[in-house]
């Protein structure tokens, strides 16, 4: 609902009310929230208008069970504007982008197809949407497609979308291209429609070696979708166990399916990981020894051991191996790890050093004596820029999934590992600069995302817990710090009270090196 130059917005499930006004940026807005009016966890406000008097009115649904119950309230909010400075004034006038956005959603631009695609590719967003629209607009045929390079092609086959979800021609026609990108769009298009049409090329695709990893995904989702399971996206135990143990399954798309479980699958067992890693498939040997590495295991870190110890082996799989050993209490493998840290290979001492972290065998953990303050984060950037040497991404990914030190992985996910109780940080480089991924990773409570406002909750046997709300109703459903959901009737549930803090702690960076630092944010901002 309109108020000045911004909007008021109800949240249901937030169960509040909150303001935000919009400052033109580009042929979009950017805004704030101002928190209004925050009810308990009875008022659900679901539908605004405003009266003549120009008081705003709310409808509030008061439970959240769908069923009439008679029960419902309406709520008058009076706003007086020379009381509320929060209020903009007038909305932002049109500028040049936000025209140009119009004139091409309603066919006024007259702009060239080279053009639009041009916008179609740009980095507003809002430009781009209208660009797609005008793309739609023209007429296409297969044969014209087929004949335009590849990325080209692949913005006309987005906007296409726009005329005719359930028109199949275009699906049928690039299916097979070469460009993996338009093969993606494809597959989304199939399950966004749920064309089942396409249904047995797809379950054809499950079994290509050619897959990356990316498509793999999609195609798994999509595969999903098409036999009525849309909520299984990736993460069906079932099917990827029984993708993993199944000897017809092409042993890189193994590795994958690998990759998307749980590495305490009761299916994965050690001797099975032995078996795929003896496989020689670089990426199926690759998984096995992450997921080795995963489980946290005396059986596992055994075999993590041999692989590590191997000089026949490639230096990346024993330096994954290596991490893996991390948590080991055995004096063995402590030996082990001693010794490499005095070997003459950069990657396998480096990490054996940083898994006998905080043990008396470190010796070498050291910090910059005068850090600057975590706010600073120019400054970081500065003292990280000026070490020696090179970033290393590799030792930033091992460093992220790390059971000693960074820790990232216990809450995040990334391309398919990690735990889910923050967000999936596999495209964070698309999000934010370099500098805005270090100031999240100094400051993890300055930006935190609404969704991801932790809530602690007082039970009626005096138990407190803390967790991620994902749904409320006469059951309200948590998402808790190892990732798994947790329900508490309300019924039991004496207080909640949400924290704007973030769950990550202030300070992790303290258990990383300098170049430790550096190579982590070198892993989570390359493309």
């Amino acid at each position: 609902m309109e108020l000045g130059g911004g909007v008021l917005i109800p949240s249901w499930s937030d169960h509040s009310v909150d303001y935000f006004p919009l400052t033109r940026k580009g042929a979009g807005y950017t805004s704030v929230r101002i928190p209004l009016i925050k009810g308990s966890d009875f008022f659900r406000p679901t539908c605004m208008a405003v009266g003549p008097d120009g008081a705003f009115y709310l409808n509030d649904w008061v439970f959240s069970s769908y069923p009439i119950h008679k029960r419902g309230r309406l709520w008058k909010l009076e706003i007086d504007p020379a009381k509320a400075p929060w209020v903009k004034s007038t909305p932002d006038p049109l500028n040049d982008d936000a025209r140009l956005a119009n004139d091409l959603r309603t066919g006024k631009a007259g702009l060239d197809t080279n053009k639009l695609l041009d916008l179609a590719r740009g980095s507003d967003a809002y430009l781009a949407d209208a660009a797609l629209t005008a793309l739609a607009r023209e007429t296409w045929t297969v044969e014209a497609l087929q004949k335009m390079a590849a990325e080209d092609r692949l913005w006309v086959f987005v906007a296409l979308r726009r005329v005719d979800l359930n028109e199949g021609k275009w699906v049928k026609a690039f299916l097979s291209d070469a460009d993996p990108e338009l093969r993606f769009e494809c597959l989304r298009w199939i399950a966004d429609a749920v064309l089942k049409q396409f249904t047995p090329q797809v379950e054809e695709m499950l079994s290509d070696a050619t897959l990356d990893y990316h498509l793999f995904e999609a195609v798994l989702a999509t595969w999903n979708t098409l036999r009525g399971e849309p909520g299984a996206g990736v993460t069906n135990p079932e099917v990827l166990a029984e993708r993993i143990t199944n000897p017809k399954t092409p042993a890189r798309l193994k590795g994958y399916a690998l990759r998307l479980l749980p590495a305490m699958n009761k299916q994965i067992t050690v001797s099975l990981l032995r078996e795929l890693f003896a496989a020689g498939d670089e990426v199926l040997s690759q998984e096995a020894v992450r997921t080795l590495a995963a489980r946290n295991a005396d059986d596992a870190r055994a075999m993590l051991a041999e692989i590590a110890a191997d000089e026949s082996q490639k230096v990346e799989l024993r330096a994954d191996a290596v991490a893996g050993l991390a948590s080991s209490t055995k004096a063995e493998e402590h030996g082990l790890l001693v010794k490499l840290s005095a070997g003459k290979d950069d990657s396998l001492r480096d990490e054996a050093l940083r898994a006998l972290r905080f043990t008396d065998k470190d010796k070498s953990f050291a910090m910059s004596v005068t850090r600057p303050a975590f706010d600073d984060t120019a400054a970081w950037l500065k003292m990280l820029d000026a070490l020696p040497g090179k970033a290393d991404g590799e030792a930033g990914r091992r460093i992220f999934f790390h059971s000693k030190v960074g820790l990232c992985a216990t809450c995040h996910r990334h391309s398919g590992r990690g735990n889910v109780v923050g967000p999936d940080l596999s495209l964070v480089s698309r999000q934010g600069d370099r500098a805005a991924i270090l100031r999240s990773i100094l400051e993890p409570s300055r930006e935190v995302a609404p969704q991801f406002y932790p809530s602690q909750v007082k039970l009626k046997d005096g138990s407190e817990f803390i967790g991620i709300l994902l749904r409320s109703s006469n059951t309200e459903v948590f998402r808790d710090l190892t990732g798994k959901e947790r329900s508490f009737p309300q019924t039991e549930i004496v207080k909640r009270t949400e924290l704007k803090t973030s769950l990550m702690p202030q300070g992790l960076v303290m258990s990383l090196t300098d170049e430790e630092l550096r190579d982590l944010l070198a892993f989570l901002t390359v493309q």
